[in-house]
């Protein structure tokens, strides 16, 4: 999520992407302290899609989805007039604003200085992770329809063209790491599943006898999705469970401490997996944790 960047220094700003080790306990990030200034500029200068040194309020929205904080109507209706914009497309935001904005987020209020600064270390870490591959960063969801129907629809997009998040998301980082598409959210119920019979594979919510599914047992306790790029063979009989695969992709049951917005694409490291049996057919659940959790340790 994020935008697609055509950008004639595009190459420049992707190796000037460099962010504090904010994983390491020993580094201190504070507001305006360089180290935090060095990143924020190599987060803005993706954003200026234009020849000038200014982004909209669109742009800036686009880093809350980074960060997994998308805005609502009148957070957005707040956003504007922080900026004083005349339209949420209008290039009138230059990186001071831009800054202004940023720390405005960290305003620490009535909490404790510990906690804003906790805060502020943590979206470093988030921004960090979603930024390591530019390609990952500009993808971005688009919804359609209403929530609670049949019609409603998770599309994958980059430049506004649309993506298969099966087909068109990489399985592996460089890294090492692992793409995981989050479906279901933790603390949510709707049963979205990736709509591997639809064009593009859009994520929808999983429909049985007519009637959209939905746990019954309690809200999810994890972020549940799936893995690009995989699929359980249905002509392929598991040696562990005896049954053939269930024509899907790979589950995968994310641990971390964040809920994960649906269509949100996450780094995470394998931590173990599951074999279980559902109608006769073997469905694998990959257990893993993102790399930006605190609960990670590399």
């Amino acid at each position: 999520m994020g935008a697609c960047i055509a950008h004639d220094s595009q190459a420049k700003a992707d190796s000037d992407l460099s962010f504090p080790a904010v994983g390491d306990e020993s580094v201190t990030i504070s507001k305006d302290s360089a180290q935090a200034l060095k990143a924020m500029k190599a987060v803005f200068q993706r954003l200026c899609t234009t020849s000038g040194e200014s982004i909209s309020a669109n742009d800036v929205a686009k880093v809350h989805n980074l960060l997994g904080e998308p805005l609502d109507d009148d957070e957005t209706q707040r956003m504007m007039s922080f900026f004083n914009a005349p339209s949420p497309s209008d290039k009138c935001i230059t990186f001071e604003k831009f800054m202004s904005w940023w720390n405005d987020l960290h305003n620490s209020g009535i909490e404790s200085q510990y906690f804003s600064q906790e805060r502020y270390r943590q979206r470093f870490k988030v921004l960090q992770s979603r930024l390591k591959d530019p390609k990952i960063a500009s993808i971005q969801t688009v919804t359609e329809g209403e929530i609670g129907s049949r019609r409603f629809r998770v599309w994958f997009e980059c430049d506004g063209h649309r993506l298969s998040p099966w087909h068109d998301i990489p399985l592996k980082n460089p890294d090492g790491s692992y793409n995981f598409v989050c479906e279901i959210p933790k603390w949510t119920r709707k049963k979205y599943e990736i709509a591997t019979g639809e064009i593009m594979n859009p994520i929808k919510q999983d429909v049985k006898n007519g009637v959209l599914r939905e746990y019954k047992w309690g809200d999810m306790l994890f972020n549940y999705g799936a893995f690009p790029q995989t699929w359980e063979d249905p002509k392929h009989v598991s040696e562990e469970t005896g049954f053939p695969g269930d024509n899907d992709p790979i589950d995968v049951i994310e641990l971390g401490a964040r809920q994960r917005p649906v269509g949100s694409i996450v780094r995470v490291k394998i931590l173990g997996i599951i074999a279980m049996i559902d109608d006769d057919e073997t469905d694998w659940k990959v257990l893993a944790i993102a790399m930006d959790d605190d609960k990670e340790c590399t």
